[in-house]
């Protein structure tokens, strides 16, 4: 499972395609922001520092902006972060 590889925290950017996107979420498409949790079947709970937008489960306590799935973020990079690219492996 993704949530255990990409932990509460993790940095992504918004790359919801623009076909699926409605005015508001078109405004964050490119977004810098991170996971703020998870729910049962894989969604994703992401929050954007600089949206407008918050999700109907959003609280004050915890902020979330848009409800997404793995193919509609970007994980970002580590600092620090090792990267390993498919010449790296033997075959």
């Amino acid at each position: 499972m993704n949530f255990q590889k990409y932990p509460i925290g993790t940095r992504i950017k918004w790359v919801l395609p623009l076909h699926f996107a409605n005015g508001l979420a078109k405004k964050d498409i490119g977004k810098i922001g991170k996971i703020v949790g998870y729910r049962k079947g894989g969604t994703i709970f992401i929050f954007l520092p600089e949206s407008t937008h918050f999700a109907s489960n959003s609280t004050s306590d915890l902020p979330i902006s848009w409800w997404a799935c793995w193919k509609h973020i970007e994980i970002l990079p580590i600092k620090g972060q090792q990267l390993m690219f498919d010449f790296a492996y033997e075959r």
